[in-house]
């Protein structure tokens, strides 16, 4: 990979792979309902463990018994065991 010219990187979309490289850059990210599953997994599959954290924290946040089930399942996919 290092003598290609270009890099393909599946599973996260172009939205979010720009989000996580102006955050490496600037420190700063915005966390929302529609972004932050695939922010979730972009910093996973990265190991970027600042944004992994605050999606986590973001999530807690909006946690209701409607949707426990289905963030405890985000959760365990991704390896967020602050919200599990």
């Amino acid at each position: 990979e290092s003598r290609q010219r270009e890099i393909e990187i599946r599973g996260i979309d172009g939205d979010t792979l720009g989000a996580l490289i102006n955050f490496a850059y600037t420190s700063r990210i915005t966390i929302n309902e529609d972004n932050v599953q695939s922010l979730l997994h972009g910093s996973s599959f990265l190991q970027i463990k600042e944004v992994k954290s605050a999606c986590g924290r973001f999530l807690r946040k909006h946690l209701s018994p409607q949707n426990v089930l289905g963030f405890r399942r985000v959760a365990d996919s991704f390896g967020c065991s602050s919200l599990l």
